[in-house]
């Protein structure tokens, strides 16, 4: 399907922003990795404007959720005693 859309996209130019508007719609159904790295690779490609790309951005954060990554850093660091962590905060 991603594909697809791709090859639509870039054959249609009057259709991208229809396109593109569909895929940041249906970011939160998406359940294939595959697809929804296509999904995001056309959505960062096609959207130019400013508000497209904050659009394009904040829907993309919103749809990917909380990064588990900083959850962990944040409390592996509350773990550390306090040399520790000034030792981290100084670098």
């Amino acid at each position: 399907m991603a594909r697809y859309r791709s090859e639509v996209v870039e054959t249609y130019p009057d259709l991208r922003a229809a396109v593109v508007g569909k895929l940041i719609e249906s970011l939160d159904q998406i359940k294939a990795s595959q697809v929804y790295r296509a999904a995001i690779w056309i959505i960062g490609e096609y959207s130019v404007t400013p508000n497209d790309i904050d659009v394009a951005f904040t829907s993309i954060k919103g749809a990917l959720g909380q990064m588990p990554l900083l959850e962990a850093s944040e409390s592996e660091v509350r773990k550390l005693p306090l040399t520790g962590r000034h030792h981290l905060n100084s670098s």
